[in-house]
């Protein structure tokens, strides 16, 4: 009964049923990211130092630093939250106009790809910074493993895109 009443739901507002999805999908890829982050800094010795150090990072931006740990991590997690739901919310919304024209994947699969050369650059550059050489693996471990899980969940709720994406290219 709730995958009939799902369907309906999605098929009168499909820009609500895009934002509840996007919703449910950046906060998982986002936890798996969150805890990634958590065990891996335990593991390396250094518990939250990579949520302590962006977080620290984004309020240099707006001149509110503390010597306290947890405002940075409160921050952090709180952006982190956020980034992840707006993608998936875009995601979302690429799925959606693919039911008209798979092709729109293809631009998606780009866009995201470039996003990710974006992302690696970032990284690199905070590495040689203050998150230390261990953040390197760290960050894009827990990027894949989220991403993974966001996509999981995406596709679980929209089987119909392993039909599209091998028509993503019919229009080429």
């Amino acid at each position: 009964m709730s995958e009939t009443l799902e369907s309906k739901t999605t098929a009168k507002h499909p820009t609500r049923a895009s934002a509840h999805q996007g919703l449910q999908a950046g906060a998982l890829g986002a936890t798996v990211v969150w805890l990634w982050f958590a065990v891996s800094d335990w593991l390396n010795g250094s518990p939250l130092h990579l949520a302590t150090m962006f977080g620290r990072g984004l309020l240099d931006l707006v001149g509110g630093a503390t010597a306290s740990i947890w405002p940075p991590v409160l921050v952090f997690t709180i952006v982190h939250f956020a980034y992840w739901v707006l993608l998936a919310v875009i995601i979302l919304k690429f799925v959606e106009a693919a039911r008209g024209n798979p092709s729109v994947l293809g631009l998606a699969a780009t866009l995201f790809i470039l996003a990710q050369f974006l992302f690696a650059g970032i990284t690199a550059i905070l590495s040689n910074g203050g998150l230390g050489v261990f953040a390197w693996p760290s960050v894009w471990l827990g990027n894949f493993a989220g991403w993974a899980a966001a996509w999981w969940l995406i596709e679980r709720h929209h089987p119909e895109l392993r039909g599209e994406f091998r028509h993503m290219n019919d229009d080429v």
